[in-house]
């Protein structure tokens, strides 16, 4: 049985969730789309839950989530907290602490689909395959993604980051080396060109996606 990760890059188009059986698990990340089916969600950045406080404005959130304690304590400590949240908007399940090591960042936490995925082989221990969609950060320093016109409404331009899709590839090396028991799998477009330290654990395959 298999592991999803969902991503919120471009590529996360070649991912069909009428491929997979759903004894597999489907992991989203951020605001993903219920359109795709995920068991959950996994959201780290305090930001982003401004988007479920009270009023008209509020976004709400049809799927299960798992939030880092840093996302959870965020909502406006000074203004009542959590007592500003419309009802029903966010549905947590978990609160999860947040995942860095200083070897590798100074101040960059893992991102979202790496919470995910240690979430996931965590919770779900005879899943060992881990498929990797929409993670664009393997390929591309631009860091576009779907939560964008959510969060980031008013951005304007290109958010190409080099050093930070580096910090996230070393992330992801950390996670394939500590859970060399698993497989995973990253799904790329056909024409992408993956960064060369990604491949540099054999637990690691790519599959060209059209």
């Amino acid at each position: 049985m298999a592991i999803h990760i969902l991503g919120n890059g471009p590529s996360l188009r070649l991912f069909d969730r009428n491929e997979w059986p759903d004894s597999d698990i489907f992991v989203g990340c951020n605001f993903s789309n219920v359109d795709l089916r995920p068991d959950y969600t996994v959201i780290i950045d305090a930001g982003a839950m401004k988007m479920f406080r009270g009023g008209d404005k509020g976004y709400k959130l049809e799927i299960p989530a798992v939030v880092t304690q840093r996302a959870y304590d965020y909502i406006d400590k000074d203004s009542g907290g959590w007592q500003t949240m419309q009802p029903g908007l966010i549905n947590i399940v978990d609160v999860i602490p947040i995942e860095r090591d200083k070897k590798i960042a100074r101040r960059l936490a893992m991102n979202s689909g790496q919470h995910a995925t240690l979430y996931a082989i965590k919770n779900h221990p005879d899943h060992d395959f881990i498929h990797v969609w929409g993670t664009d950060s393997f390929w591309s320093d631009d860091l576009e993604s779907a939560t964008d016109a959510i969060v980031r409404k008013n951005q304007r331009g290109r958010r190409v980051k080099p050093s930070v899709t580096k910090q996230w590839n070393d992330y992801w090396k950390k996670i394939f080396k500590d859970h060399s028991d698993h497989t995973f799998v990253i799904h790329r477009p056909s024409d992408a060109t993956l960064m060369s330290s990604v491949l540099s654990q054999s637990n690691v395959r790519v599959e060209n996606e059209r």
